[in-house]
């Protein structure tokens, strides 16, 4: 008879914290976020006493450094957000939430001021370091060449000047689930097996025309060398149909200093950008947490950045999708579920932004 990997009571699929030396597991009430849309993944667990067990709150404070596990796999490391006890005449109840360490990153700013001559993993790395934070990069990712002059203006966080540079490489930063910052690709990885509608308990689809045009024109100008003068310097465009959009819905974007092929590529990925960010399919509840068996071995948990063969006729998808994001639900009302949203792949396409020259820049900052 195969394993039941959707029984919550499996220890494989028990969920433990661990701080302040101590572990901490019975939680009646879990969600833990993972997400490629945000940087931090996040959880929040709840405890409720009825039988007045509890003689004091668990010491667990605002700040504590913490791992969450789901068996034997560490989710979370990082630290408590938020603790708060409550009772009431008939329990005593406890809430705990909190976030991956790479949260300082998103709300903290230190340094500021030029760097010339970093890489995007030597400029990460560096913006990490204060907070303790490691940085790796995804095998075999190419992350360009070394970055001329870096601008950090006073009060820009950590995270915002990496997520800048990152675009300047089509490079993705997202937690790397262990405290640390990974510098990846979309779609680095497959799931192990197909989800069909009949794998759903419920889902729905999002089809929008909003955004979407059906001729994209990219503008620049550029001042003359010797290779482009006069009129062909200042007039450089470049363009891409949308051939999904039958309606005439032309949009001009005004760009920087570029070429003409590079021009060209950016029409035709804000083409396949929008149309990828038009389409995806939300709350998509499935039993248990972990991805469809395919062996002898536990299956692994859902995790954001997978690609996913999805056949629902209802939602009018047929191929594969990314997971974006993965809620992983334990309560009362919902049961032992993982709640998914699935995006294309072209939504998450990167294209390297051009080198802006130092005017450039400081109209970028203002």
């Amino acid at each position: 008879m195969p394993a039941d990997w959707n029984d919550p009571l499996r220890p494989e699929n028990a969920v433990t914290l661990v701080t302040g030396g101590q572990v901490y597991q019975g939680w009646k009430g879990v969600r833990i976020t993972r997400s490629m849309e945000t940087l931090s993944n996040s959880f929040q667990l709840t405890l409720s006493d009825e039988r007045d067990n509890l003689a004091s709150p668990f010491p667990i404070n605002e700040f504590d450094e913490c791992e969450v596990w789901i068996g034997t796999e560490r989710v979370i490391k990082g630290f408590i957000g938020d603790a708060n006890p409550s009772f009431g005449a008939a329990s005593r109840d406890l809430s705990v939430s909190g976030f991956d360490a790479v949260q300082d990153l998103v709300e903290c700013s230190e340094f500021y001021g030029e760097l010339a001559g970093l890489s995007l993993l030597e400029l990460a790395r560096k913006l990490a370091a204060p907070f303790g934070l490691e940085v790796s990069v995804s095998p075999g990712l190419s992350i360009g060449e070394k970055f001329p002059m870096i601008r950090v203006a006073p009060g820009e966080t950590a995270w915002s000047v990496i997520e800048k540079y990152c675009k300047k490489r089509a490079v993705l930063a997202v937690s790397d689930g262990n405290g640390g910052v990974l510098l990846t690709r979309a779609g680095k990885d497959r799931a192990t097996g197909k989800l069909a509608q009949e794998d759903m308990t419920a889902g729905g689809g999002k089809f929008s025309a909003k955004d979407r045009h059906s001729t994209y024109k990219i503008l620049a100008q550029q001042a003359p060398t010797d290779d482009f003068g006069g009129a062909l310097a200042t007039q450089l465009n470049g363009s891409a149909k949308d051939a999904g959009v039958p309606r005439f819905r032309p949009l001009v974007i005004s760009a920087g200093g570029s070429d003409p092929g590079s021009l060209a590529a950016r029409a035709k990925w804000e083409a396949s950008v929008r149309a990828g960010r038009s389409r995806s399919i939300e709350g998509v509840k499935v039993e248990g947490w972990r991805q469809p068996a395919a062996g002898s071995g536990v299956p692994p948990l859902w995790k954001p950045n997978l690609l996913v063969p999805i056949e629902s006729p209802w939602l009018r998808v047929n191929g594969e999708m990314i997971l974006s994001k993965v809620d992983f639900i334990l309560d009362d009302q919902e049961g032992f579920i993982s709640d998914l949203t699935f995006a294309r792949k072209e939504a998450f396409e990167l294209i390297p932004e051009p080198e802006l020259g130092i005017d450039s820049a400081i109209e970028e900052e203002e």
